[in-house]
């Protein structure tokens, strides 16, 4: 309980931008959680917020570091939603650090994983995650059928996003399709996908 005290404090450090304490209070949990004796998958929470306190602060090092520990316990517990998500996150970071190959090999990992998961607004989360690092390997190498790959698991998402009516996941979804227009060239139908992303902005207060 102490443990998870710590992580409750530093989550809310976090949230308000004050990072030492939120490091601080990360480490503390971080370490009674590993004096309990107990499976290291009780960590999974504790190393994903690490991992995001450092992407926030720029320590992208420090963030894969955490990502990768994150991802041993995720499959370790057999959680298959935080494994696909772990990728995602692993994926992003090679290409913040000028990694592109390394990050869409991760990415290709979750494919599998999708149809193994119930959930679909975890469905759609997942497809729009994997959706953005196709955009982003696709601007950084202009290697071909990115853009189309990426447009493939938008559709996806926002089959999923309609079928429990999750407006936020839709507006961010056809906002990707903008950008898979804008990067095709086709001005018109970017700005028709933009104006449906409007559409669904703020009309639900929900997760992606």
């Amino acid at each position: 309980c102490i443990a998870k005290s710590f992580e409750w404090q530093a989550a809310d450090y976090l949230e308000n931008q004050q990072y030492d304490s939120a490091e601080f209070c990360f480490s503390q949990a971080e370490r009674l959680f590993k004096e309990t004796g107990c499976s290291d998958t009780i960590l999974l929470s504790t190393y994903k917020n690490r991992a995001s306190l450092y992407y926030t602060k720029s320590d992208f090092g420090k963030a894969q570091e955490y990502s990768f520990k994150m991802l041993k316990v995720a499959e370790l517990s057999g959680n298959v939603y935080e494994t696909g998500n772990c990728y995602t996150m692993i994926a992003q970071l090679f290409n913040q650090t000028g990694q592109a190959v390394k990050g869409v090999h991760y990415t290709r990992k979750v494919f599998p994983l999708i149809d193994l998961i119930t959930d679909p607004g975890k469905k759609a989360d997942l497809l729009h995650k994997m959706s953005k690092r196709y955009l982003w390997y696709y601007q950084d190498t202009k290697a071909p059928g990115s853009l189309d790959t990426s447009e493939m698991l938008t559709y996806r998402q926002i089959e999923f996003a309609r079928s429990i009516n999750r407006h936020s996941s839709l507006s961010v979804a056809y906002n990707n399709l903008q950008g898979i227009a804008w990067e095709k060239g086709d001005l018109r139908k970017a700005l028709i996908f933009l104006d449906s992303s409007f559409k669904y902005t703020d009309k639900e207060n929900d997760a992606i």
